[in-house]
């Protein structure tokens, strides 16, 4: 919860999957993702037909405003702006841990979402 305004005895609801982290909020914009929940536009999370969004499958989504990052056994997606995040499966599985920098396990080729050896 939320208000702009000071000795009030009323507060604003965080919009969708959002909350505040202290009381004494003053701005739509202190509204974060709750765990669960990421958001990949900020300025349309905090309107009413924003809020957050549910996590992808095979993510891990901690809330704030941090992006989802895979679990084990895939990758994040390149994202361009406005698209939802999206995780891919490799192959193997075994060349993706998984976390929040979506990298491939040493010995594979990023470029080729972990598929093929590196040089």
């Amino acid at each position: 919860y939320y208000n702009d305004q000071t000795a009030q005895e009323w507060c604003f609801t965080c919009p969708q999957h959002m909350e505040t982290n202290s009381s004494g909020a003053k701005s739509v914009y202190e509204c974060l993702c709750t765990n669960g929940y990421y958001t990949y536009d900020r300025t349309v999370s905090h309107t009413n037909e924003g809020g957050c969004t549910a996590c992808p499958e095979n993510s891990i989504c901690p809330g704030g405003y941090e992006p989802p990052y895979p679990i084990e056994g895939y990758f994040r997606a390149e994202v361009v702006d406005g698209e939802k995040v999206k995780m891919m499966a490799c192959t193997p599985e075994t060349a993706c841990p998984g976390g929040s920098d979506s990298s491939c396990r040493m010995g594979y080729d990023s470029g080729s979402f972990c598929q093929l050896c590196s040089d």
